[in-house]
């Protein structure tokens, strides 16, 4: 059964991840697994942002295990990324680049469960068995028809200023195995 996504998606990180209780993130949340000198960011699930240069040494220095984190994208001509990383807890903004696609195997990765292109419908599951339905901007059905059932999804924020104008999908959806399409906008599917 999928769950409306109006609600909190409940993730249950554990003491072992985080050293901290079970912690409730909305469907564009993400939480800060790893990170590294060189400016790699990880999400819970392993996907994987690169910093540009002047922002890696602060993330690495002052970003915290279990921040919650905000994928959205630069649409800003010469912006320097491909993205913005929001470190919600920090109140920060940085630019970051696709990096690495997370483990099939690990528990919180999504993939996609089931996909119809001409009609734009995306299930995406995690191991669990935990199933979300999205639903793909008209305008983006031609960037998805080669996506397939298995590729490893992360899912950010539609956080532009004219997105009201263009667009009701608050959400994007970025596929990890075929990042060359780049993201795509969406919004909450129907329930199964």
């Amino acid at each position: 059964m999928i769950y409306r996504l109006a609600f909190l998606v409940f993730i249950s990180l554990g003491m072992a991840l985080f050293g901290q209780e079970d912690i409730y993130l909305n469907p564009e949340q993400h939480v800060l697994r790893g990170k590294g000198w060189t400016g790699i960011i990880a999400f819970e699930d392993g996907t994987c942002f690169k910093t540009l240069p002047d922002d890696a040494e602060r993330v690495y220095e002052e970003w915290e295990h279990g921040d919650t984190l905000v994928l959205i994208p630069n649409t800003a001509y010469f912006g320097g990324s491909e993205y913005y990383i929001e470190n919600c807890t920090k109140d920060e903004l940085v630019h970051v680049d696709f990096h690495a696609a997370p483990d099939k195997s690990d528990e919180y990765t999504w993939t996609i469960f089931h996909i119809d292109p001409y009609y734009g419908e995306i299930v995406i599951s995690r191991a669990g068995g935990e199933k979300q339905e999205w639903k793909v901007e008209e305008k983006d059905l031609s960037l998805i028809q080669e996506w397939e059932k298995g590729d490893r999804i992360t899912i950010g924020k539609n956080d532009v200023w004219y997105r009201q104008f263009v667009t009701n999908c608050r959400y994007i959806m970025l596929n990890c195995d075929k990042n060359e399409t780049g993201y795509i906008r969406i919004k909450l599917g129907e329930s199964l």
